[in-house]
């Protein structure tokens, strides 16, 4: 697992997070709560749309028994960024997995051809 911490001075976030293992595996872009301000989604390694599943955990996401807070769409072979200037809050963490299915259950957890780098922006 690649999971990088940078402490940040800006108006929307303290800290910059930067995950290069996003697939079907959940990886963990915090194990705390806190504000997620911005998350930028770089899917140039997959020719497929590819969805980032985010999760108010801190450890252990289950596809199908556990439903993601949010969910972002990344065109095929593109960087994509949301910002949301008031943020949204996780109380436990932020877990982070990608498929090439949107929505959740069964079915959803497809895994794309490459691992996708997510940057996320908490505080």
């Amino acid at each position: 697992m690649a999971v990088s911490t940078q402490a940040r001075a800006g108006v929307l976030y303290t800290s910059l997070i930067t995950v290069t293992t996003v697939n079907k595996t959940a990886q963990f872009a915090a194990t705390s709560g806190g504000t997620l301000n911005q998350i930028e989604i770089d899917n140039t390694g997959n020719t497929a749309a590819t969805y980032v599943k985010v999760y108010d955990l801190a450890s252990s996401v289950t596809y199908g028994t556990q439903d993601p807070s949010h969910i972002y769409f990344a065109p095929a072979s593109q960087k994509i960024t949301y910002t949301s200037p008031e943020g949204f809050t996780f109380g436990a963490g932020i877990g982070l997995c990608a498929a090439t299915v949107g929505g959740t259950g069964a079915g959803a957890d497809s895994a794309p051809t490459s691992a996708v780098t997510v940057h996320v922006h908490y505080s």
